[in-house]
């Protein structure tokens, strides 16, 4: 099993490509919130060995088959799609493709990209967004596949983060960009906090009807504090729709507003940082799963009672040894 700081180093290999020359930290320490339970939380880790195991055994079963999956949403949504796609292809040893015109396509250079025409073909429904639908582990291997909904659980993919980490390689235009930003923070050995707080959209009425909300002055403060008291003179990288808030809310001279509206440049960001802090939303749930690091969320989402609530499963969704908070 590769360990948390091992996979950061990998991904940045992957990632980075362009580093030489600059200072980042490579490991920071960073404790974890006490518990009130004796009990030791399982790891995502674990879990996944235990669907691996779990699910029939494909080792001989011969790659003959395709699996692709549908288009939706925006970067963050279509980075769970294209996620799932990968590890329930991975667990069932089919070939997983997009196709070249997938919007995706614009911001990574995806090995997976391809133009095939599929023939007897089933398809598979997510059951619930923001939930697991076991039903990826039984497919049947007489089709070919096609995976539509959104999918927004890292139990599709974790039991093959490797593959993951290694096929989301943004473009070379995007990470140059991104390395020219952070000539400017000079970091100094410093570890960096991404920090992406989304408001916008989820901000509206009509959203917050649905369940949606926002993240509050008292869980910025907190999760900076966290940072603050466990790391050794942190860096807060913000990245946000709503700059004007974040300027009223999060500040301090250890803080640098660092978005710059591109959602590509503004993830590859949050990947180049050690540790995130995380509002809602698929976006910045990505930033944070390709930063590695340690990562504390805005856990009071959504509303209870509502719409989204219904469609949502927080241990599904957020990685066990992610941090939550209010």
């Amino acid at each position: 099993m590769i360990k948390n700081s091992e996979m950061k180093e990998i991904h940045q290999d992957l990632l980075l490509g362009v580093t030489k020359g600059l200072r980042f930290p490579r490991k920071t320490t960073v404790s974890t919130v006490a518990k009130t339970t004796a009990t030791k939380p399982i790891s995502a880790q674990q879990i996944t060995a235990r669907q691996s195991n779990s699910s029939q055994d494909m080792t001989d079963f011969k790659k003959t088959h395709f699996m692709t999956a549908d288009g939706k949403g925006r970067l963050g949504n279509q980075l769970f799609q294209v996620a799932c796609l990968i590890g329930t292809a991975y667990r069932h040893n089919y070939t997983p493709f997009i196709p070249r015109n997938h919007r995706l396509n614009r911001v990574l250079d995806l090995k997976q990209a391809r133009d095939i025409h599929m023939t007897n073909t089933a398809s598979l429904g997510e059951g619930k967004a923001m939930a697991y639908n076991s039903k990826v582990e039984t497919l049947s291997h007489d089709k070919n596949w096609t995976l539509n909904g959104y999918f927004q659980s890292w139990k599709y993919f974790h039991h093959c983060r490797h593959e993951i980490i290694s096929s989301f390689k943004f473009k070379q235009n995007t990470k140059r960009k991104v390395m020219e930003i952070l000539k400017t923070v000079n970091a100094k050995g410093r570890p960096l906090i991404g920090v992406h707080i989304r408001r916008g959209d989820m901000s509206t009425s009509s959203e917050m009807k649905r369940g949606y909300n926002v993240a509050t002055p008292e869980f910025i403060t907190k999760a900076f504090s966290y940072f603050r008291n466990n790391t050794n003179k942190p860096l807060f990288l913000v990245v946000s729709d709503d700059p004007r808030w974040c300027k009223a809310h999060a500040q301090g001279p250890d803080v640098i507003y660092a978005g710059t509206g591109s959602p590509e440049t503004d993830m590859v960001l949050l990947t180049f940082c050690n540790h995130t802090i995380i509002t809602s939303g698929s976006f910045g749930w990505w930033g944070a799963y390709l930063s590695g690091g340690k990562t504390v969320y805005f856990s009071d989402f959504p509303r209870k009672g509502s719409w989204l609530a219904s469609i949502y499963n927080r241990d599904d969704y957020y990685l066990p040894e992610w941090i939550g908070m209010q």
